[in-house]
């Protein structure tokens, strides 16, 4: 049967959108159905492009088409690659094949080529919507290439990317969902400051008052891993919920929810059961032996803060200790047992104050090689503290006292600072996944 061009791209644009509007036209039950349904559509226009390739052999845009409708699944297929580098060999100025080579090459975990396409593509837009796809695809392939440059440089020309995308259309839900993602890259790397985390909120917030960002699921996954990191735990489990929801096969989600509930019901547990230590034990081993030694360099109440401030220092317990950060206080713990999640994203121990009430210790950017044993004494000055109250666990709130310290080197063990050499940065692992 005779087909034109015009018929073979309505065809490849019904897909996508099929593809892109599922859960407009489909039930969220159908969810685990998306990736099968949508490829069996693409097998059947696939057909059609194999049978009329003598027609359109020396047609840029017919292997444009043909490329593009291969690139709808998000594996790497070489036919595409070999369609869409044919047409650019007929005619080198289609930002579009540009864009669809790029993300082709991206699937085959070739960075820099893929890049370099996003570049040409670029360079011959004529189109708001090209020049916003490459710029995005640029921001977010820029984080994970040139690791051997300046790294903050790296990320804020990613992060200019992003903002200059959302320049050419600031209601652009998948260019604020690229400018979060550059945002958490930059919190985890350059000090982990508050207001970067916050900037990184707000563009997933703005992403999702994007109607076509409703369903994504990624997206979804990526809040909740910033809602987890604040101690927001109901917020954390709900957005992996809908991440399971819309993409049920998505691993990452799936991974990072078994380990959210387990670390949550391992503190729970925890805590319930005094890590297991019988009362004589922690009478002796825990109640009592806090003293003033154990307090090392902070025992006359100088320490150094953050902003390289001297401040004097008194030791509290627990019950003396408010929600956030807790200037001119040190808390003196004993650690119980470790609780820490499988990945020690955050290290995290039971400890007891001197009063025997227990709460969960989390440190954070220490080495992964390093324990705090059993009986230690540790030390944390300017605690922040929350009450957390988990409404989404199990059947019903379970609650749990927590202290956060971002600082390793400034925690004392025994009486002895940890130092420089027990720290490391959380490395940030984000799914490399082209538009």
């Amino acid at each position: 049967m005779d087909i034109t061009i015009e018929e073979l791209s309505r065809r490849v644009e019904e897909i996508y959108e099929f593809r892109d509007n599922f859960f407009n036209v489909q039930s969220v039950e159908d969810a685990h159905l998306k990736k099968k349904l949508v490829n069996e559509k693409m097998i059947i226009v696939a057909d059609i492009f194999e049978n009329n390739i003598s027609n359109f052999n020396d047609n840029p845009r017919f292997h444009l088409l043909r490329g593009k409708l291969l690139n709808v699944s998000d594996s790497y297929e070489s036919v595409a690659e070999n369609s869409l580098t044919k047409s650019l060999k007929l005619d080198p100025c289609q930002s579009e094949a540009w864009i669809q080579l790029g993300e082709c090459l991206w699937r085959k975990n070739n960075y820099e080529a893929a890049s370099n396409c996003f570049k040409k593509a670029l360079s011959c837009s004529s189109d708001d919507v090209s020049k916003i796809i490459s710029l995005r695809n640029l921001s977010i392939i820029g984080r994970h290439i040139n690791l051997n440059n300046d790294r903050s440089k790296v990320l804020n020309e990613c992060t200019k990317l992003a903002k200059d995308a959302l320049q050419l259309d600031m209601s652009d839900g998948m260019s604020w969902y690229v400018l979060g993602n550059s945002y958490l890259s930059t919190f985890f790397h350059q000090g982990q400051k508050p207001t970067i985390l916050s900037q990184c909120l707000s563009a997933y917030t703005k992403a999702l008052a994007d109607s076509k960002m409703t369903y994504d699921s990624d997206l979804y996954y990526n809040r909740a891993y910033v809602f987890k990191y604040q101690e927001e735990y109901d917020e954390a489990l709900n957005d992996l919920a809908k991440a399971l929801l819309y993409e049920p096969d998505n691993e990452n989600a799936i991974a990072e929810m078994k380990n959210l509930k387990d670390y949550l019901n391992g503190i729970i547990s925890s805590i319930e059961t005094r890590g297991k230590i019988k009362d004589k034990v922690f009478t002796t081993k825990v109640l009592g032996t806090f003293n003033k030694k154990s307090l090392g360099g902070y025992g006359d109440g100088q320490y150094v803060n953050f902003n390289d401030v001297s401040v004097m220092l008194s030791a509290v317990s627990l019950g003396s200790l408010s929600p956030g950060v807790n200037s001119n206080k040190m808390i003196h713990l004993k650690c119980l047992c470790d609780i820490s999640p499988s990945n020690r994203l955050p290290y995290t121990l039971l400890v007891s104050d001197s009063e025997g009430q227990l709460c969960a210790l989390e440190i954070y950017n220490i080495v992964p090689d390093f324990h705090i044993q059993r009986f230690d004494s540790v030390v944390i000055p300017e605690p922040i503290f929350k009450k957390n109250v988990v409404n989404k666990l199990t059947d019903h709130p379970v609650s749990f006292l927590s202290i956060r310290e971002y600082s390793p080197k400034d925690v004392l063990v025994n009486g002895r600072p940890l130092g420089n050499d027990k720290v490391s940065l959380i490395q940030l692992k984000c799914a490399l996944k082209a538009d």
